[in-house]
């Protein structure tokens, strides 16, 4: 058995962990950035988030967790003034979907949404359940009923 000194050990392991660096450079940087968690309070049929964290968001998007929803949405901005809240169940076998970047991957089976819940990447046939998101004043008000 061959006898690696400490030195020697970490500098291997560092070349290796910054090839691991290096080589996930090769993904979308925004897959790296953290999920920012957002909340909101219910108001009659819908449930008002402050647009200031979303802005605060380094990516723009965010995940709500609300006890008056099915599961977590995804809300996005694919412009200034407009917003996507999207569920976060799978339409092929329901699987809590993750973000990644600026789309959604289903760990179960690898389908991908687009942040508007439309599928880039099958097994998935149908688009994630949408939900009417609009801009009022400093809030985005998400109607929740179906």
């Amino acid at each position: 058995m061959e006898f690696t000194s400490r030195r020697e050990f970490i500098r291997k392991a560092g070349t290796i962990a910054g090839g691991i660096c290096l080589g996930g450079m090769i993904l979308p940087v925004q897959s790296c950035k953290p999920v920012t968690l957002l909340s909101g309070t219910k108001e009659g049929n819908a449930i008002r988030v402050a647009i200031s964290q979303l802005e605060k968001s380094k990516s723009g998007t965010g995940v709500l967790r609300h006890d008056a929803l099915p599961g977590p949405l995804y809300i996005s901005s694919p412009e200034e003034g407009k917003y996507n809240a999207v569920l976060m169940i799978c339409t092929h076998k329901q699987c809590e979907i993750k973000p990644s970047g600026k789309f959604l991957v289903c760990p179960c089976h690898g389908s991908e949404f687009k942040a508007d819940g439309s599928v880039m990447t099958p097994p998935a046939q149908k688009p994630l359940k949408a939900y009417a998101a609009a801009w009022k004043g400093e809030f985005i008000e998400i109607e929740i009923t179906d």
